[in-house]
């Protein structure tokens, strides 16, 4: 925090003798990159940032200002290799051809004329170029801003040349920005190419000043009018405009009054303000503690100055003193049975800002009240409160039970006045037992399953100023309740509450049921009694095997191939007192099923579950069906069940499809070794492979010879049955049996035939292995198929 008032200081040690710090030695530095630059210089040489505070805006008497808060610029120049003292720039190799394809375009040769610009920051400016067309085609050239600022825009008419011509260009610097650019020096990068082709360029330089312009800025404060009350110190926010410049201004800061009595502290003496924003500077203003009594308004200058321009703006503060605040606690104050009521004062100064000497008394328009304090003069310090003990009676005796009165308490402190009301409100208390109270807690006494419960017995002497002595006792109409209480006698304090324990008893309804009984108790002593009633209510669960749930777990299960099952049955107590004894039973519909039980009887105790296991026996069913069986386990209690269903499925294995596949299969073995074998005892008469010839094929294989109808008969005999019982096994897959027997038969017939022809036509005796291998073999696999009819059916 910085602190400057209107009130003058010592010379510096660097002043002159005109009273000015001489600037003669000092070097600018560039706030944004840190560049020493020359006494005289305006612009940064690395960075073009405005730096010309020596002109009177960045100095106040002689003295350059240092802003002591960061300055952020917006855009800078970029760094890039081509200087500012560029000034024209010879063309390059030729980079393409024409698209007429008679000559090639090439860079032009472009001198910059006026290498260095000031533009206006409101109509911008104009330089000139000399270009000359160094191809051997009609061209045109078109000069754009490299790495340019946005607010920069270059313009101007296509400059046509025909080859090795030159000519002079005026481009147009344009601002196209909503206010003005900062002041600043750069080079701008600038490319002039060739519309045939863009490659075609070259790039010149040329020095851009935009030159300071606008007015100095203004200075406000907000807000500009201040009230304290009570207080010292007023904080504010100064605002620093610049938005009608565009270059930064720095100015010091600094306050002053015409009494001289006020301080200013701000949060930087000296502020640079960027073009074109406002800078928020806080300041607290210090004023001279108040005098009691007393309101004062003060007129302050702040001022921002350098040696080109002086700002000010105004603040008014107006202190005020807050009365002193009082308050009684309690407001009103009771005389219960006693000559006087008394509270304290509360003296509240927390929000004042000097010191009090305060006298306190009281007032009474009637005359009946008396105001006494234990200190009838006190001093209360700025910021604090004090605390004084008053008391307040009546000054004549009222026979009245209740007498109220009001009175004003009143504090000064010989410039001003302050008041608080209240009241004395005197009683005189009745015999305690005409307002004691007597309640039950709760007032109705719910019990479950039992013969007593429990209450409290509450006696009430709040109303009371004096001890109240009482005795107790409990009735009730039926004459069916019986009371016992933790202490018969009670003694109950002035204002207080006693609570005693009650017990009561009567016999439980019958089970199911409910019964209310109403219940009195009486608190009494020998100046009279105060009662109150209740409600004893019993209620009797009903017997726990009617709340009991039974279950089978599992619900459904299965047997295979046994006529024995187990499963479990489990009982829940849902009584929440009474235990549960149960036995177990088991039945079913069709009365084929045997039960047993282990336990057979389960004994379980309130809310609680027990659980038994179930075995069951049934026969079986026959070979591949199915048996599905209904059965309910219930749990028995003094002639009442609870039951609950499962379902039994018994299953047996069917073997027929087994012996099928089996027999089919082992039968198509023994078939096909047979027909492999010889049929006949003599193999010479009956070749086995006697094929000569076959139509479109020719000789195979000669082994006998003789007539040509003897020598097929064989071979297709034995190939007729090969594939008869590959349809015999075939027939596996089908659903019925059908094929298989017919192919098998088929097989038997045709080996059958065969033999009775060889022995009738060669005399061949029918004592071959093979042809009795073929019908066992087909008489198996007819077997098969015969299973699977058995089956279906």
């Amino acid at each position: 925090m910085c602190r400057g008032t209107g009130r003058s200081s010592k010379k510096p040690a660097d002043m002159d003798d005109s009273g000015r710090i001489s600037n003669a030695d000092v070097a600018p530095i560039c706030g944004n990159c840190g560049t020493v630059n020359a006494a005289n210089a305006e612009f940064c040489v690395r960075c073009g940032r405005f730096v010309g505070f020596e002109s009177g805006s960045g100095t106040h008497e002689g003295r350059t200002l240092t802003s002591q808060i960061p300055v952020v610029t917006s855009w800078s120049p970029p760094d890039r290799a081509t200087g500012s003292d560029v000034r024209s720039a010879a063309p390059s190799a030729p980079s393409r051809s024409s698209a007429g394809g008679h000559g090639e375009a090439r860079p032009p040769r472009v001198e910059i004329v006026t290498p260095e610009l000031t533009i206006d920051p409101e109509g911008g400016g104009t330089f000139d170029l000399r270009v000359h067309n160094t191809s051997t085609i009609v061209d045109r050239f078109r000069a754009v801003p490299l790495d340019a600022p946005g607010w920069l825009k270059l313009t101007h008419p296509a400059i046509a040349l025909y080859p090795d011509e030159e000519k002079p260009a005026t481009i147009s610097v344009v601002i196209d920005a909503p206010r003005w650019p900062a002041a600043q020096r750069f080079t701008l990068p600038i490319r002039v190419h060739s519309d045939e082709d863009p490659d075609a360029a070259i790039d010149v330089a040329l020095a851009l000043t935009v030159p300071p312009i606008g007015d100095p800025a203004q200075l406000h404060v907000e807000p500009e009018r201040v009230r304290l009350r009570d207080g010292t110190s007023a904080k504010v926010e100064l605002k620093v405009d610049n938005r009608s410049s565009n270059y930064p201004q720095r100015f010091e800061l600094s306050g002053s009054d015409a009494e001289d009595l006020l301080e200013f502290e701000f949060s930087a003496d000296v502020i640079e303000v960027p073009p074109g924003e406002t800078v928020p500077i806080g300041l607290a203003v210090l004023v001279p503690p108040p005098e009691a009594g007393s309101a004062r308004s003060y007129r302050a200058t702040i001022r921002g100055a350098n040696d080109q321009a002086e700002i000010e703006t105004h603040l008014t503060i107006e202190q005020e003193v807050s009365a002193l605040q009082l308050r009684l606690e309690p407001s009103t104050l009771k005389a219960a049975d006693a000559p006087y009521g008394q509270g304290w004062l509360i003296i509240d100064n927390r929000k004042g800002g000097v010191d009090r000497h305060v006298r306190l008394s009281g007032r009474d328009p009637e005359g009946s009240v008396r105001v006494l304090f234990y200190v009838a003069k006190i001093d209360v310090r700025a910021g604090s409160e004090s605390r004084v003990g008053i008391r307040a009676q009546l000054v004549a005796p009222r026979k009245e039970a209740e007498t109220s009165k009001p009175f004003t308490v009143v504090a000064t402190d010989g410039t001003s006045e302050a008041t608080v009301d209240g009241t004395l409100i005197h009683t005189t208390s009745p015999n305690p037992i005409a307002t004691a109270e007597i309640r039950l807690e709760p007032e109705q006494i719910t019990v479950k399953d039992r013969t007593h419960g429990r209450c409290r017995v509450a006696v009430d002497n709040t109303r009371g100023s004096q001890p109240l002595k009482v005795r107790l006792n409990g009735s009730d109409p039926e004459r069916a309740v019986g009371f016992e209480f933790e202490a018969w006698a009670l003694e109950v304090p002035p204002g207080g509450v006693s609570r005693v324990a009650m017990t009561v008893s009567a016999p439980p309804p019958p089970g199911g049921e409910t019964v209310s009984r109403e219940i009195r108790v009486v608190a009494s002593n020998e100046d009279g009694s105060v009662k109150t009633q209740g409600a004893f209510v019993q209620t009797a669960s009903p017997a726990p095997i009617t709340l009991a749930r039974i279950r089978l777990e599992p619900e459904q299960f299965t047997v295979h191939n046994s006529s024995r099952g187990q499963l479990r049955v489990v009982v829940d107590n849902r009584s929440r007192a009474l235990p549960l004894r149960a036995r177990l039973v088991g039945r079913d519909p069709e009365n084929a099923v045997q039960f047993s039980f282990d336990p057979p009887t389960l004994n379980i105790p309130p809310g609680q579950a027990g659980w038994a296991k179930v075995t069951v026996r049934a026969p079986r069913p026959r070979m591949g069906h199915a048996k599905v069986r209904n059965l309910e386990v219930g749990a028995e209690d003094g002639g009442i069940v609870v039951d609950a269903g499962a379902v039994l499925t018994q299953t047996s294995d069917d073997l027929l499809p087994l012996i099928r596949i089996a027999a089919t299969l082992l039968g198509g073995l023994i078939a096909l070794i047979g027909a492999f074998l010889p049929w006949t005892g003599d193999a010479q008469q009956v070749p086995l492979l006697t094929v000569r010839r076959f139509p479109g094929i020719g000789d195979i294989m000669s082994v006998a010879t003789g007539d040509d109808y003897t020598y097929v008969t064989q071979p297709i005999a034995r190939a007729v049955v090969i594939v008869l019982i590959a349809l015999m096994l075939i027939g596996i897959l089908r659903p019925k049996g059908g094929m298989t027997i017919i192919a098998g038969l088929a097989a038997i017939a045709v080996t059958i035939g065969f033999a009775v022809y060889a022995d009738a036509q060669f005399s061949a005796a029918p004592g071959g292995t093979g042809l009795p291998l073929v019908v066992v073999g087909c008489l198996l696999g007819c077997v098969g198929g015969l299973c699977i009819r058995s089956s279906e059916s």
